[in-house]
This record gives structure tokens, sequence and C-alpha cells, in this order.
């Protein structure tokens, strides 16, 4: 079997890792530091290992069809340098160190030999200085069984399902003994008896207020929901003008719209007229019909052949 070797870039001395497909998880290859890579790239990429609750560093592997599973980054660095896990056998760490998956710290071996580097780790730790009693003076299991490889009280573990057992204990005591619930109410709109059916509610309604309650609160929330109206008075004669746009508020009815348009339109004419009879009065010529530039070039014309006239 070939290995690829590189140099580890994490570690301070300098560390050559070797590196061996995994069995069984094609495209995966696994290094004898304790770490994990997936081939299926152009370039190699190095899978981040996160500890989970278990205390064990895992990875995400995917598989060729279908989604992708979490693995134990020490069962692949173990199937990979170790061999094939005998059946019934379990991954040990020869130090009891849940986090540390070298290929030279992994072995495999039974649950009671797994627990026992658990044990012997706990008594160096404490013979370090670490604590041997939790927050309540009970002593610490020597297993690692707790979160995140934490140590496990056992009597504290203990406490917690008991109380746990004695809520639902209390639940169910008090589910079997509470008080029977009546089987006739009076309605609270017209006092008539409303005869209970046994399930978990009450009704406080017969069943005509019920349609009525329930008639008057669908009024209630379609009036808040509404959209204010958009009604607004003639100026002229007061009617109710309906604004279906999303525009400006009419402010006249239509007939009066159309007699003011008109008298509009009246008062433009009259004006035209006004200002016609002046040009004519005053000899002007009516430059009306002529473009923009005719009118420019009649009146400069006009102006110039009057100041001529003055002048002379």
């Amino acid at each position: 079997m070939s290995t690829d070797t590189m140099t580890h870039p994490v570690a301070l001395t300098l560390e050559v890792e070797s590196w061996r497909p995994i069995p069984g998880v094609s495209g995966y290859e696994a290094s004898d530091l304790g770490r994990v890579r997936s081939m299926r790239r152009k370039q190699p990429k190095i899978l981040r290992a996160t500890a989970g609750p278990c205390g064990f560093r895992t990875v995400r592997v995917s598989a060729l069809i279908g989604g992708g599973t979490c693995r134990r980054v020490g069962s692949l660095i173990a199937l990979a340098w170790v061999g094939p896990r005998p059946r019934g056998a379990e991954v040990r760490r020869l130090d009891g160190d849940p986090l540390n998956d070298k290929a030279d710290n992994l072995a495999y071996g039974t649950l009671q030999e797994a627990c026992t580097d658990h044990a012997a780790r706990a008594e160096r730790e404490g013979e370090r200085g670490a604590p041997k009693l939790c927050a309540y003076g009970h002593r610490l299991a020597d297993k690692w069984l707790g979160n995140w490889g934490d140590r496990l009280c056992p009597d504290c573990k203990l406490e917690e399902n008991r109380k746990t057992k004695r809520k639902a204990q209390n639940r169910a005591y008090y589910l079997a003994h509470r008080a029977p619930k009546p089987l006739v109410n009076p309605c609270v709109d017209c006092g008539t008896d409303v005869h209970q059916n046994g399930g978990p509610g009450v009704f406080k309604r017969c069943e005509l207020c019920r349609v009525k309650a329930s008639t008057a609160a669908t009024c209630r929330y379609r009036a808040k929901s509404r959209k204010p109206s958009r009604v607004s008075r003639c100026i002229d004669c007061g009617v109710s003008i309906r604004n279906t746009g999303p525009g400006p508020m009419a402010q006249r009815c239509v007939p009066h719209k159309k007699l003011a348009q008109r008298a509009a339109s009246e008062r433009y004419e009259r004006r035209t007229r006004r200002a016609s009879g002046w040009r004519r009065a005053h000899r002007l010529p009516d430059t009306d019909h002529l473009p923009e530039t005719g009118r420019h070039g009649v009146r400069a014309a006009h102006s110039f052949d009057t100041t001529t006239k003055e002048t002379r």
C-alpha cells in the first residue's frame, strides 16, 4: 500500500505526516497524526473535525449516492492504520484522551479496557491537581461519560434522573386525581345550561351564543382590516363622491366637472379674442398661425420699422 508523506504544518517540531486511503470510504484518506482529508477534488482538502457531546472528534463524510454521515475521526484513523475492527470491539485511546486520535494512540479492545484507560487518565490528572469532587462535594467518576469529554458526577446524575422521574410522577398523579369537570355549566351570555361533551375544554356558551360571538368577532376583524373610505364632497353641490383610484381626491362631481371644464374653455376663448382685438387696434399682424421662427422674424421686423419711422 503506497503512502503519501508531508510535513504537518501545525506541529512545532518537524513531523512527517503519512496518508493512507480509508478502507470502505472511497475518496478519503487518513493520516497518522489524526487528520482526514478528501481526495474528491482537484486539490486535497483537510476536513475540519469538531468535538461533539460524546467527547470525541467527528467529521462529515459524504457518500457517493445520497447525503453524508458523521463519523468519528478515531474510527477512520483506526481503519486505515490499525486494521478492520473486530466484532464487538471498541476503539481505545491509550492515554485516555478522547481528542487524541493519532495512529500510535489507537488500539482495539473491549469496553472495559476503554474505561480503564479513562480511569488511568483521571488518576494522572488527579495527581497533577485536577479536582476530584464536584461542586456539591461528590466524588467524580473515573470515566469520561459527560458532555464534551468532561468527568461526570454519578450522584448528581442520579439525583437529576430522580427529579425528572418525580416530575413525571407528579404530572401523572395530577392528571389522575384532579377535580372532575362539571357536566353542566350556565351560558355566560343567556344563562341556559350548557352540557359538556367530556373533552379537555369547557364550553362557556350555548350553541346559539357561540355562533353570535363568532360572527361578532369576524365583523370586528373585518372592520379593523378594512381600508379607510375614500369619499369626498363636491365643492359646488355637496354631493358625496366615491374615489376608487389611488390618486388625489376628486373636488367636483362629474356634471359640475364638465361645466367647470366648459367655463375654462370659454374663458380661454375670450382671452384669445381680446388679444386678437388688441393686435388689430394696434395694427399688429396676427402671428398665431406662423411658426415660432416666423413670429420672431415678423415681430422683429415690425419693431424695426416702427423705430425707423419714429427716428425719422
